[in-house]
């Protein structure tokens, strides 16, 4: 496990997300307040992804274009759930989201609500079978 310094949580609001989060390469978390349940355990993030080139792009395209955006909104939504997004700048997106991936993965069993690749590569979670 990569220890990672976090941002602090920006609301997920598109003003903020202007604001606050660059327009640079990195990683993001989505978090849910209160945390909801996995098939192990609880976790408050709802989608984790990453931007080769903005951060601040990616995050916004989430209020539009993006293939979650609908159930983002869902979520956002919900009466007593805040939702934010915590980032940290990295020119090795792809390697450091995969890497996240995986910890989830393996943490909980499946991956993030929101997102739909797997963590492990097809085969690549061999080291679970006996």
């Amino acid at each position: 496990m990569v220890a990672l310094t976090w941002s602090a949580p920006v609301p997920l609001e598109p003003d903020p997300v202007r604001k606050l989060i660059p327009p640079a390469p990195g990683v993001y978390q989505i978090l849910q307040d209160p945390p909801y349940g996995r098939y192990e355990g609880t976790t408050d993030i709802v989608k984790m992804g990453k931007s080769e080139s903005s951060l601040q792009f990616e995050v916004l395209n989430h209020f539009g274009r993006h293939s979650c955006s609908n159930r983002l909104e869902r979520i956002r939504r919900r009466p007593g759930i805040k939702v934010s997004v915590v980032w940290v700048a990295s020119n090795d997106a792809a390697a450091v989201e995969s890497m996240l991936l995986r910890e989830f993965e393996d943490r909980h069993h499946d991956l993030p609500v929101l997102n739909a690749q797997r963590g492990y590569a097809r085969d690549a979670d061999k080291h679970y079978r006996g």
